[in-house]
C-alpha cells in the first residue's frame, strides 16, 4: 500500500483526499486484525454481525475499483453532483437506501472468506486495489456512483466517511480503541457538519459545547 504522511494532511484542500483515504485504510485494515476469532459472528451494528459490519467497510475499497471512470468516458459522462454533500443529501433522499445498504453488506459478508486470516488478506488486496487505482486516475476522473457521476476526490471524500464512521463502529463492538487518525477524522467532521441541516445547527453548536445534549434520534445523515 503506498505511504502517506498524515502530517501533511489539510482538511480543506480536496486535492489531500486520496492520501487521507489511504490513512484511513490503513487503520482499519490494524482495527480488522485485532478482531478476535470470537467476535466475528457477535452484534456489530445494527441488524449486522462484525462480520457483516467488517465487509459491508470493504465496499470502500471495492466501490472506488468499480466506479472509477477515465479518459474519454469520463469526458462523455459529465458530472451530476457538485460535492459530497450533494452525493449524501441524493442518495439519503431514497427511502430504501438504509434497506438496501443492509442488504449489500450481508451479502458482502457472504463473499468474504470463512476465516479471519483469509477475511484480512481480501480487503488488503481490496484496499491495494483501490489505491494503485486511485495513484493511476487522472484529475479528470470521475465516479459512476449509485447517487450520480462526481468527481473523483469528492466519491473518496463519501468513501473516507464510511471508512471512519466504520470503522469507528467495530472499535466500539469489539472493544477497541476509538481513536480515528486526526486527518480523516477531522475530514469526516468538516463533512458531516457541512450535512446539518440550517435548522440543527444551533443545537449542534450548543451540544459540542456541552450546554445540552442533541436531540434523541438526530443524525447528520438523514
Amino acid at each position: 500500500m503506498p505511504d502517506h504522511d498524515d502530517s501533511s494532511d489539510d482538511a480543506y484542500d480536496l486535492d489531500v483526499t486520496p492520501a487521507l483515504y489511504a490513512i484511513a485504510a490503513r487503520w482499519f485494515l490494524d482495527v480488522v486484525r485485532a478482531i478476535r476469532p470470537d467476535q466475528w459472528e457477535q452484534p456489530g451494528l445494527g441488524e449486522w454481525t462484525v462480520r457483516e459490519l467488517v465487509a459491508h467497510t470493504g465496499r470502500a475499497f471495492a466501490t472506488v475499483t468499480e466506479y472509477l471512470v477515465d479518459g474519454p468516458e469520463a469526458d462523455a459522462l459529465g458530472v451530476d453532483l457538485d460535492d459530497v454533500v450533494e452525493y449524501y443529501r441524493s442518495a439519503l433522499a431514497d427511502p430504501a437506501i438504509h434497506a438496501a445498504v443492509a442488504d449489500r453488506g450481508r451479502q458482502a459478508a457472504a463473499a468474504l472468506p470463512a476465516d479471519p486470516a483469509g477475511v484480512v488478506t481480501a480487503l488488503e488486496e481490496a484496499a491495494q486495489a483501490a489505491l494503485e487505482a486511485i495513484d493511476a486516475a487522472s484529475d479528470d476522473a470521475v465516479c459512476r456512483s449509485i447517487a450520480g457521476v462526481l468527481w473523483l476526490p469528492d466519491y473518496l471524500d463519501s468513501r473516507l466517511v464510511e471508512l471512519v464512521l466504520h470503522t469507528l463502529d467495530i472499535c466500539a463492538a469489539t472493544g477497541q480503541p476509538l481513536q480515528p487518525p486526526g486527518g480523516p477524522a477531522q475530514r469526516v467532521l468538516d463533512i458531516l457538519s457541512a450535512l446539518v441541516p440550517a435548522t440543527d445547527r444551533g443545537a449542534v453548536l450548543l451540544a459540542l459545547t456541552g450546554r445540552r445534549p442533541l436531540p434523541d434520534g438526530f443524525t447528520a445523515l438523514g
